[in-house]
């Protein structure tokens, strides 16, 4: 695990099951504060240029713009939102890591 000053812009890193490397980032933002697209790009520097990731998840506690959105999808980021991370920790598996 990571986070915090010097974390190279992930929060954890891991390996799935299977050996696929793993990274997050992890924010906790008011539920009317969503995550922006910029806050997006940053988190693919990190998650795949400096981690080379196989799998890149950003969880939040609220939403994601439009945008960011977007921009996960284009580039392969799970999105992990509020309703999905609730869902998540009550034991539903997340697809992207089975």
């Amino acid at each position: 695990m990571h986070g915090g000053p010097g974390d190279r812009g992930v929060d954890v890193t891991a390996r799935a099951a299977d050996g696929r490397s793993v990274v997050a980032q992890c924010k906790s933002f008011a539920p009317y504060r969503p995550v922006w697209s910029g806050e997006l790009q940053k988190f693919l520097g990190a998650s795949h240029v400096q981690h080379t990731a196989d799998v890149a998840l950003f969880v939040a506690t609220t939403s994601f713009t439009p945008d960011a959105r977007a921009i996960a999808e284009t580039y392969g980021v799970t999105l992990v939102d509020r309703a999905h991370l609730e869902k998540w920790s009550a034991g539903v598996p997340l697809s992207v890591l089975q």
